[in-house]
């Protein structure tokens, strides 16, 4: 293709086609690949009696409302002085008006349609108070941004699988396949199974804002739980401790000591999530459950997912792990001993014999 001379523009740089498509140049190309927005430029700010100043700005605007019309290059000077509506939020935008663009407001966000007509922020009036955000269609460098938002707000991102449970009647963890994206980059992981040959990492607070950890473990602890001192402490004999699991993008599998001892399943359940994590699980993981053991036993209690809308336990209540209900006598749980049963169904009999002789 020749070299671009002066007066030719992307209209006459063809791509490759099959055929004699519609987007057959560069021009169309981008149009349809890119979008409207402003590059620099656009800050509002307070100018006093309620009203505001807005810097000049640079960017692209559509020529149509269309997700392929025409982008042309812009750029629109400051403005100052700009009215708003009062105890209202007002929408800061650039209309493209037939090519000569202009600032304008609004309070219909809808009026804004994103293509001939970009926001570059918000503000909230009440009187001469302002509320500003500056935050709108700013495209400058927006895949690395993006790359950014996705880091900072999921790392590690859950798409299916990686369902947390343990193999019947054993303290050995299993997770099936799953599915995660790290940025743009999909990411599977392998089934995992402790009964066979993978194990786990398991951590713990070192007493002093660091962490300590136990590798190659095949069974879920059912002796400690993790109160902070550096040493893990003995669960209380009958009580049940909490594993919180996560799984890092190399595959590897991982759990926190829970840190609490919980005298009954419904506390245990209730457990909240630990106030603090390893950096490590942190920077390169994510949660993916929970498992509940009950002190010395040889089989878990229960796992649950974080990827479910709500922990749902497995297992059936204990009735007397319920929370206030004793009474009577020990063990018999605010229930009339067997002697009062015996004496209310005498007394049950009598009524009976008494309503049945009176004819009711």
């Amino acid at each position: 293709m020749p070299a671009k001379i002066e007066g030719r523009s992307t209209k006459d740089i063809g791509i490759d086609c099959i055929g004699r498509p519609t987007y057959d140049n560069l021009d169309k190309f981008l149009d349809a690949t890119n979008s409207a927005g402003f590059f620099e430029g656009g800050t509002i700010t307070d100018s006093g009696s309620g009203q505001i100043d807005i810097a000049s700005a640079k960017g692209v605007i559509r020529t149509t409302n269309s997700g392929v019309g025409n982008l042309v290059a812009f750029d629109i000077d400051a403005t100052t002085n700009v009215s708003l509506t009062d105890n209202s939020m007002n929408y800061i935008y650039v209309d493209y008006n037939s090519g000569s663009p202009i600032w304008a407001v609004t309070t219909t966000y809808t009026d804004i349609n994103l293509q001939s007509k970009i926001i570059v922020g918000r503000v909230y009036r009440l009187g001469n108070v302002l509320f500003i955000g500056n935050f709108g269609q700013d495209i400058q460098d927006s895949v690395l941004r993006d790359l950014y938002r996705l880091q900072t707000l999921r790392r590690l991102e859950w798409a299916s699988g990686a369902m947390l449970s343990f193999t019947t009647a054993t303290r050995q963890p299993t997770v099936t396949e799953g599915m995660f994206f790290a940025n743009y980059e999909k990411i599977i992981t392998a089934a995992f199974n402790a009964s066979g040959a993978d194990r786990f990492v398991a951590w713990y607070r070192n007493g002093s804002g660091g962490w300590l950890y136990v590798t190659a473990l095949q069974d879920i602890d059912n002796t400690y739980w993790d109160d902070g001192t550096g040493t893990l402490n003995d669960l209380t004999t009958g009580d049940y401790g909490v594993h919180w699991f996560f799984i890092l993008s190399d595959g590897s599998i991982h759990s926190v000591y829970g840190q609490a001892n919980y005298g009954t399943l419904a506390n245990a359940r209730a457990a909240t999530f630990p106030t603090t994590i390893p950096p490590a699980l942190q920077g390169l993981g994510i949660f993916i459950g929970r498992i509940i053991i009950k002190k010395s036993a040889t089989v878990c209690t229960e796992a649950s997912s974080a990827f479910d809308y709500t922990f749902s336990g497995t297992t059936t209540v204990n009735h007397n792990e319920l929370g206030g209900l004793q009474g009577g006598t020990v063990a018999e749980y605010y229930h009339a001993t067997s002697a009062q049963q015996a004496w209310l169904a005498i007394e049950a009999a009598k009524n009976r014999q008494v309503l049945i002789y009176l004819g009711l």
